[in-house]
């Protein structure tokens, strides 16, 4: 950050982490495959407000051209196009749907996804603990003799 750039901190800042975001999302949204090239990220990011905007334009246009239209504006292939947006149009799920559809009685799908690894906190309590106590060893040691 340079404060002579007459930028607030804040701007400078804001743009980073929408950044970090952007990035993290690219990178977590799907297991299988997410868009990594830049023409991906701006399919992304972009496909459906471009959508959006060409079905509210023209009403003859069929979903084809209109995937055909945005893979030209943003430099992607069509495939790629159908495939992001068969991935975007996809349902959302209740983690606390019922696992067995209508059985309002059986188990949630969030319960099947329990880990047994300690919470995140304990986990930065536990990595915190163990550095003070690296530390504190460290310190005793140099106090020592060689014989000791």
């Amino acid at each position: 950050f340079e404060p002579e750039r007459d930028v607030r901190f804040s701007t400078y800042a804001s743009w980073w982490i929408r950044a970090s975001i952007q990035d993290y999302i690219l990178r977590n949204w799907s297991i299988v495959r997410g868009g990594t090239s830049s023409a991906q990220k701006a399919l992304f990011f972009n496909l459906r407000r471009l959508r959006a905007k060409l079905a509210k334009g023209d009403t003859q246009l069929t979903l084809q051209s209109i995937h055909q239209e945005i893979a030209a504006a943003l430099g992607v292939s069509l495939a790629d196009v159908q495939t992001m947006d068969a991935r975007l149009s996809g349902n959302d799920a209740s983690l606390q749907a019922p696992s067995v559809s209508g059985d309002a009685e059986s188990a949630e799908k969030m319960d099947f996804l329990v880990s047994d690894d300690p919470l995140p906190d304990e986990q930065v309590s536990n990595m915190i603990d163990g550095e003070r106590r690296r530390v504190l060893l460290a310190s005793a040691l140099k106090h020592l003799n060689e014989r000791e």
